[in-house]
């Protein structure tokens, strides 16, 4: 008989039409833990139903589990829904709880539903995976006493000891070798290498790297892509990481399988002057290059990290060689471009007028580029504005006018550009503003 405590739970319950519209009515009262509304639609209820998932994916027991409502969970258990029933992705009613943090429902489930550990998602995700991912220690330590497999895996590979690597959690990954019934695969990798090392250095987790180093890891292991821990606390520039695994006996000068990169290299390149500091000190090679000819004063130059670029050259890098970076102002930051290439014209010495690119000495690069500041730089410092490039023969005033760039062509023009130089076809600038349409804009300055 229904008590009128369940009567009104129900009154309530039926007002909520809007839930309704989606869902049944025990799904509405699960989700709101209304207990005594639970347990007089349970009463009268077809089991068959009971366990019916809605558009949503997850069932009455799923949602109950994922709040924690344990008296509704034991309700739903004792009428015999199916303890590891799937919602979207399958999911588990278990998987929910412990991905919420529900200690006492994970426990119910299992010792009152014989719940499934060891059930997995669509891409391979433990119920353990979504404990460590949420942080969720607890609970972890829960499912480990039960016998979750703390070594399996997902479908890239990734074990629940990559995860709390990635996220620092180092409580976490204690726990993983206190209490797992089997032993900690340390070594485990995933299915692109990357290993718990991996994960923590790149983050920045210097307590995670230490610990998980001083226990068996290996400290230099490469990825598929051939990128060692090293290179990826490098990469993001944690010093502190930099510096451990240098203690460790890691290689400063490994070289990445895609593009030859160093440690120094993607240091330079990112602009973190402490680390590359930290690994010239350790025998970091800054003469060594890529089968592209790039080296670190290349990369820093190309990316205007000109305190960089100033230690690099300080410590024997050859700038020019690398002056071509600096002319190719690929990079956004104008700026920093800028002061990169006043310390090579001042403090390097690098000759104004090249190296050349394909023939373009770095003003012609300037022009193209429409980097005015680099341009009157080059000038202020002697670069000829009237030297050809070698395929056309083309000046930085051709390429100006080809591009119609009204306020180059007047500076160059200032600066003493020859209107009458030619192409080798015979072509003046006036003639290439003509080709492009430009001469009434350009004439005047052209003629």
């Amino acid at each position: 008989m229904t008590t009128p405590e369940e009567i009104e739970a129900l009154q309530v319950l039926l007002a909520k039409e809007l839930y309704l519209e989606h869902a049944s009515p025990l799904y509405v009262a699960c989700t709101e833990g209304q207990v005594s509304a639970v347990q007089a639609l349970l009463a009268n209820a077809d089991t068959n139903l009971v366990w019916q998932t809605p558009d949503e994916g997850w069932t009455p027991l799923h949602i109950a589990a994922a709040m924690g409502y344990d008296e509704i969970v034991s309700m739903l258990l004792a009428h015999n829904v199916p303890v590891d029933v799937l919602g979207n992705d399958d999911v588990t009613p278990l998987m929910a709880a412990a991905i919420q943090g529900q200690l006492s429902t994970v426990r119910i489930l299992i010792d009152e539903g014989k719940a499934n550990i060891h059930a997995v998602t669509t891409d391979g995700t433990t119920v353990l995976h979504g404990a460590v991912h949420n942080h969720h220690l607890a609970c972890v330590e829960a499912l480990l006493g039960y016998g979750a497999d703390v070594n399996a895996v997902d479908a890239q590979g990734i074990s629940a000891l990559e995860i709390a690597s990635s996220a620092g959690d180092l409580e976490m990954i204690e726990a993983f070798a206190a209490k797992a019934s089997a032993p900690l695969h340390l070594q485990q990798t995933a299915t692109d290498g990357t290993t718990a090392v991996h994960a923590a250095a790149l983050h920045g987790h210097a307590d995670v790297v230490a610990w998980l180093v001083d226990h068996g890891c290996l400290a230099d292991a490469a990825n598929e892509m051939g990128l060692t821990p090293l290179y990826l606390a490098a990469q993001e520039g944690f010093g502190n990481v930099v510096l451990l695994l240098l203690a460790k006996e890691a290689d400063a000068n490994a070289i990445s399988n895609v593009d030859g990169f160093t440690p120094l290299m993607i240091a330079a390149q990112m602009g973190h002057l402490s680390v590359v500091e930290l690994l010239h000190k350790h025998g970091a090679d800054l003469t060594y290059h890529t089968s592209d000819g790039w080296d670190a004063l290349y990369v820093a130059v190309q990316n205007g990290h000109d305190a960089v670029l100033a230690f690099l050259v300080a410590h024997g890098a050859k700038a020019d060689a690398t002056y071509k970076a600096c002319a190719a102002f690929l990079a956004p930051a104008q700026e920093g471009h800028l002061a990169c290439v006043s310390y090579l014209l001042d403090q390097a010495q690098v000759p104004v007028d090249g190296p050349q690119e394909m023939g373009w000495s770095p003003l012609h690069i300037a022009v193209v580029h429409d980097k005015a500041d680099v341009a009157s730089c080059l000038v202020a410092h002697g670069a000829n504005v009237n030297v050809a490039e070698n395929q056309m023969g083309g000046t930085p005033l051709h390429v100006a006018a080809e591009m119609g760039n009204l306020s180059m062509v007047q500076f160059l023009v200032e600066h003493g550009a020859n209107t009458s130089a030619t192409l080798k076809d015979g072509s003046t600038p006036l003639d290439t503003a003509k080709s492009v349409g430009l001469e009434a804009e350009l004439g005047p300055y052209l003629s």
